[in-house]
């Protein structure tokens, strides 16, 4: 056999090794294919999935004030924002000075207790909430806060439920 012979003879089995690796590589990826779920099954799945993290999204939420917050309330805590109140307070819970809820829960039907809540917005003080605070005084807001803010922001803790 000559030199070319020998060259053809080379070519034709390289040909034939990588039709034949290719050909048995088409057969694996149509082999793999075919395992492949159906889309609907991949639909049904996915929908499964989106219901099971939506239970546990509704699960971590917290649950809904029975009553929105009227006009004043929106105003009233507008107002507290822009007094500086909110960095003491807020009205579910306890930051340093108690929550306003709770105040207003302890004041609730006692007479005078605007007129006192005034009092110690404007002069400041401490002892009313002493295991609350830990004893950290409210300091006086008065002069900074307006009297007839400070007497909207007594009418707006005592207006929360």
């Amino acid at each position: 056999m000559n030199r070319t012979g020998i060259m053809i003879a080379c070519v034709a089995i390289l040909l034939l090794a990588c039709s034949s690796e290719e050909s048995t590589h088409m057969t694996n990826v149509d082999a793999d294919h075919s395992k492949m779920p159906d889309t609907e099954k991949l639909v049904e799945s996915a929908k499964i999935q989106i219901e099971q993290k939506s239970v546990a999204i509704v699960e971590k939420m917290q649950p809904i004030p029975s009553a929105l917050p009227s006009v004043e309330q929106n105003s009233g805590l507008a107002l507290a924002k822009k007094s500086g109140c909110l960095n003491c307070h807020s009205v579910e819970k306890k930051i340093v000075g108690p929550a306003w809820r709770d105040v207003a829960k302890r004041y609730k039907g006692q007479a005078g207790a605007r007129t006192q809540l005034i009092a110690k917005v404007k002069k400041g003080g401490s002892g009313n909430w002493t295991e609350v605070t830990g004893g950290t005084p409210m300091p006086p807001n008065s002069p900074r806060v307006a009297h007839a803010d400070i007497e909207t922001l007594v009418d707006f803790v005592l207006s929360l439920e």
